[in-house]
């Protein structure tokens, strides 16, 4: 039975409550236009594509496709995708045969070969063209020319832009095809905020992540408020594609700001001090040990441990 990860709505009156009273109008805004994809949801949308990749499989007269296998496969969105799209293959009897294939085979490939990247969303499109200009210009044979097939259900335009590139496609000898998706442009936050709401909202998020946040190198992180008012059941997206902090339930105030703050300051005490969390999805209990912007661990995504 899937887990019910929509809004609370008697967290999300506390959080109003103990927001600045200088953003309660602008939190009320996000909330009130943040969209919630139930699975039931996400599956229809993913059929769809992957019906529409059989027809166009068939169209092509194709018994064979190869999958790229991308890096840390094992607990990626990647592998999930394909496992659900090899499921579906075998459940309706179709006869297409699915390959992976890990860079250092794609210089195996012939001339006219299909190979489709799988993922669940995809915002800026950037980890799938660092795919295509980073490995298959690398490792492909540059004189084979080579088909890409996109399968995944939700993708911003930016992300179409960015993967369809024609100068890359023009450089690396392949052609991009971008199969079904449901657009995420009308969930951009600039959609519902004007740009003072988001620059005195980003000042509560932004720049405000250290390393114990979220396991990197670098002292400081930029959060940019333009991003996607959107999140799934089985999924909250990091930090460089949503306003993690604000759903994990981090509220808008001026003792959170503070403690953030102190936090990229080495040494400084008052950076331990405990935040205020009010969570605003339901079924994720988040507090200040378990934030992690780069790896949200509620909702649990399916292909992670």
């Amino acid at each position: 039975m899937e887990i019910d990860h929509s809004l609370d709505k008697m967290n999300i009156r506390r959080f109003i409550k103990e927001s600045d009273r200088k953003v309660r109008e602008i939190v009320k805004k996000i909330i009130e236009n943040t969209t919630y994809i139930s699975f039931k949801e996400f599956r229809r949308v993913l059929f769809k594509s992957f019906r529409e990749f059989i027809d166009d499989m068939k169209r092509e007269k194709r018994r064979i496709v190869y999958v790229y296998k991308t890096e840390k496969w094992k607990n990626k969105s990647n592998k999930w995708i394909y496992l659900l799209l090899k499921n579906y293959i075998k459940k309706e009897n179709f006869k297409i045969k699915l390959i992976l294939i890990s860079k250092t085979k794609l210089k195996s490939l012939k001339s006219n070969d299909t190979v489709i990247i799988t993922d669940d969303c995809s915002y800026s499109g950037m980890q799938m063209q660092g795919n295509l200009i980073r490995d298959f210009g690398k490792y492909k044979n540059p004189k084979t020319f080579i088909k890409v097939y996109i399968l995944c259900p939700y993708m911003s335009s930016y992300a179409v832009k960015a993967i369809t590139y024609k100068e890359h496609e023009k450089e690396f000898n392949y052609k991009v095809k971008i199969g079904y998706h449901k657009k995420l442009d009308k969930y951009l936050s600039s959609n519902f905020l004007k740009s003072e709401e988001i620059k005195l909202m980003e000042s509560y998020y932004s720049n405000l992540h250290p390393k114990d946040m979220i396991n990197d190198d670098d002292d400081l992180y930029s959060i940019e408020f333009q991003n996607f008012l959107i999140y799934f059941n089985h999924k909250l997206a990091d930090y460089g594609s949503t306003i993690t902090l604000f759903y994990m339930g981090v509220v808008p105030n001026s003792y959170n700001k503070r403690i953030l703050h102190e936090r990229t300051k080495k040494g400084n005490r008052n950076g331990n001090l405990p935040l205020q969390i009010i969570p605003l999805i339901k079924n994720c209990n988040y507090n200040s040990k378990n934030i992690n912007v780069n790896y949200p661990m509620c909702p649990h995504p399916p292909y992670k441990k």
